[in-house]
């Protein structure tokens, strides 16, 4: 977990915040943010709520937005590679 927070505020600073300011991707830029910020969320609540009926919904839930950034991370890189070949 504080690898993949790591490597998140490594994107945010590095790359998202470049991407940005040159008005590129944003779309799916901030529905990347905004899956990472729900994973980060989940995963905190996974570990410090421990209420009995709440954690296997938690969990679900973020298991599912776990695998699905993996079907959906590639879109941003193929979207900024078909805009680079335009240019």
């Amino acid at each position: 977990m504080m690898a993949g927070l790591f490597v998140y505020g490594s994107l945010l600073r590095a790359h998202m915040v470049n991407a940005w300011q040159m008005r590129r991707n944003r779309t799916t830029g901030v529905l990347v943010a905004a899956v990472l910020a729900l994973l980060t969320l989940t995963g905190y609540l996974l570990y410090y709520a421990g209420g009995e009926s709440a954690r296997p919904v938690i969990s679900v839930a973020h298991w599912a937005v776990g695998l699905g950034i993996g079907v959906f991370l590639p879109v941003p890189i193929w979207q900024g590679r078909s805009e680079r070949a335009l240019r």
